[in-house]
C-alpha cells in the first residue's frame, strides 16, 4: 500500500472515496435533523393553537418550550453536520487535486447562496417564530 513511506495511487483513491462517503453520510444525517424539525415544528403550532378544552394554557406553554428547545438543538446539530459535511467534501477536492484529477465546476448557483447558507437563514426564522409562539402562549397564561 505504501511505496518508500508514500501512499500508493489506490491508496490515495481509497482516502478519496472514503471522504465522499463520509461527506454523503455527514449530509444525510443533516437533512434527516431537518426533517424530524419540520416534524416537531408541526407539534409546536397544533399544540399551542389546539382548542381550550382539551389542552390547558399551562400545559401547552410546557409542550411548546419542550418543542422549542428541541427544536434548537437539532438545529444546532443540523449545522455540525453540514460543516462536518463541508469538511469532508474539502479534503477530498483537496486530496483529487494532489492526484492530478481534474476539479469538478459547480453549476452556479441561483442568486449566488449557498444551501447551507439558506439553511442557516431558515434555521434563525424558525427560532424567532418559536420565540413568538411562545410569547403568545405566555400572554395567555
Amino acid at each position: 500500500m505504501e511505496k518508500d513511506g508514500l501512499p500508493t495511487v489506490e491508496l490515495k483513491q481509497d482516502l478519496i472515496t472514503n471522504e465522499w462517503e463520509n461527506f454523503r453520510y455527514q449530509d444525510k444525517l443533516r437533512w434527516s435533523r431537518l426533517q424530524i424539525i419540520a416534524l416537531a415544528e408541526v407539534a409546536l403550532v397544533s399544540g399551542a393553537y389546539t382548542p381550550p378544552p382539551s389542552v390547558t394554557w399551562p400545559m401547552r406553554l410546557g409542550l411548546v418550550l419542550f418543542l422549542a428547545s428541541m427544536i434548537f438543538i437539532l438545529a444546532l446539530f443540523a449545522e455540525i453536520d453540514g460543516r462536518d459535511a463541508d469538511s469532508h467534501m474539502k479534503r477530498a477536492t483537496d486530496m483529487e487535486k494532489e492526484v492530478g484529477l481534474p476539479e469538478y465546476v459547480r453549476p452556479p448557483r441561483p442568486g449566488g447562496i449557498r444551501g447551507t447558507n439558506l439553511l442557516q437563514i431558515g434555521s434563525v426564522l424558525l427560532v424567532l417564530f418559536n420565540l413568538a409562539v411562545i410569547l403568545n402562549v405566555i400572554s395567555h397564561l
